[in-house]
């Protein structure tokens, strides 16, 4: 029996320390991509790769399962009926309350999270020597403003063959950039973020009432 306790004990710690990473990614074209790995696994990505065609998709049974899903969810929201504008929240307290969810949830991330910069390496650029200084004066400041609140409120860390910078380029008349960020956080992370956040407005509400 205690051997059965201390392997349950064992899977909990484990699942709780499961890995989670987003990456941020602009390559030189300019396309941004965001990639959610667990355990190293891919598991969301944005834009998703292609899938792959599948004839059977495409035949004639497959044709009608779909006619009859859309006819299916025409009729649900036919049947369903909005709420009366009597009993609903006020627009007001509605984003309050939205806007107070994301400042404690984004605080309460930033202490957990762990960036790492393996590159931030931007190059600005324009058809006009004036403009392509404009833009360094007003880039630059906030790539370090940037840099400065990751260091503050987040663990960062920086790789040691990074390419971090703006440069301006003034033979060029289109700007580039080459940026690879990685979030890192854990499981026990989001759901001390989720048990904290609930709590949180719990006791708002039951102060607001009382």
């Amino acid at each position: 029996m205690l051997y059965v306790f201390g392997g349950i004990v064992a899977l909990i710690v484990l699942l709780l320390l499961i890995p989670l990473s987003l990456t941020i990614r602009i390559d030189g074209t300019g396309e941004l991509s965001l990639c959610l790995r667990v355990l190293g696994f891919r598991a969301w990505r944005i834009p998703a790769p292609p899938r792959p065609v599948r004839l059977r998709n495409y035949s004639p049974r497959a044709q009608k399962r779909k006619a009859k899903k859309k006819v299916s969810k025409k009729t649900f929201s036919t049947l369903s009926r909005p709420q009366s504008p009597d009993k609903e929240t006020p627009l007001s307290e509605k984003i309050s309350f939205v806007s107070e969810v994301v400042r404690h949830i984004f605080s309460r991330m930033l202490s957990h999270t762990r960036v790492k910069i393996i590159r931030l390496a931007i190059t600005v650029a324009s058809s006009d020597a004036a403009n392509t200084a404009l833009l360094y004066g007003a880039v630059s400041p906030a790539v370090a403003f940037l840099l400065e609140t990751l260091e503050q409120f987040t663990h960062l860390k920086i790789a040691s063959d990074a390419s971090v910078g703006v440069q301006a380029d003034f033979t060029s008349q289109q700007c580039r950039a080459d940026v690879h960020l990685r979030f890192r956080w854990r499981v026990i992370h989001l759901l001390d973020i989720l048990f904290r956040t609930t709590f949180h407005m719990i006791s708002n509400q039951s102060k607001r009432s009382s």
